[in-house]
């Protein structure tokens, strides 16, 4: 790849993330946000107050991708080496370990064993949507698109009670229970918020920032500040925070 041809792929790349963040931002009804680009490879955020900051900066921090996994078992564990302890001292091959969202002021952490190929992204995903289960209850809906649909309907009718995690930025964010077979659209309900369905629409709908393009031009690459590290088990080296909520 040219200099030239790196820059403006860069630069295309950072104006599509500003242009997600801003999107994110406005789904949360702040009044007059400033999303803006600052430099060559700078996004300043600014909006009035204090109000939702932390939802605010769960929305912008959160930008890997958006994937669905199906959940190995029905046991979290307290650490990477628990899990490879419950599981004879190395992880069962095709599976990799992703870690809770958990909230910020929590001292531990949830991991889950997850299998490591991801059927569905957000890519996906049509629409999700604040909504109400059939008990009036909050809860999250969301659509796939028709392709997808047939693929989820599939998926929750081979894994039947089984718990499916979705992942963002690498991190679980919810693992309802499958309680039934599903086509392109489901609901996510259980003993949520409205903030946090709020939020978790917003995961669902804004999830995934365009990575910023590289290109090793040197031997050593430092890494990306606060990645959460990976534990995958073989074959697969590339490739888990409330109770569960029941998946409809």
């Amino acid at each position: 790849m040219t200099d030239a041809a790196y820059e403006t792929l860069k630069e295309k790349a950072v104006e599509l993330s500003r242009a997600v963040i801003e999107t994110r931002i406005n789904s949360t009804g702040v009044s007059e946000p400033v999303v803006q680009r600052q430099g060559k490879d700078r996004i300043v955020v600014e909006v009035a107050g204090n109000e939702n900051s932390n939802q605010l900066r769960e929305l912008i921090g959160t930008s890997g991708r958006l994937e669905w996994h199906v959940m190995v078992g029905d046991k979290t564990y307290e650490s990477p080496d628990k899990a490879k302890e419950a599981n004879g001292g190395i992880l069962p091959a095709g599976t990799a370990l992703y870690e809770s969202h958990a909230d910020t002021d929590s001292p531990t952490s949830t991991w889950y064993l997850l299998q490591a190929n991801a059927p569905l992204t957000g890519q996906d995903l049509r629409t999700a949507t604040a909504t109400q289960d059939n008990t009036g209850k909050v809860a999250v809906g969301f659509t796939f698109n028709v392709r997808a649909g047939e693929t989820f309907r599939e998926l929750t009718r081979a894994n039947l009670k089984k718990r499916l995690a979705i992942v963002l930025h690498e991190k679980v964010i919810t693992a309802p229970t499958i309680e039934s077979e599903t086509g392109a659209e489901g609901l996510i309900h259980g003993h949520f918020t409205a903030e946090e369905v709020e939020t978790t629409v917003g995961q669902l709908k804004h999830g995934s920032l365009p990575p910023t393009p590289h290109t090793p031009r040197s031997p050593a690459t430092a890494p990306t500040p606060g990645a959460p590290p990976r534990q995958p088990g073989p074959p697969c080296p590339r490739r888990a925070p409330r109770p569960p909520a029941p998946l409809l």
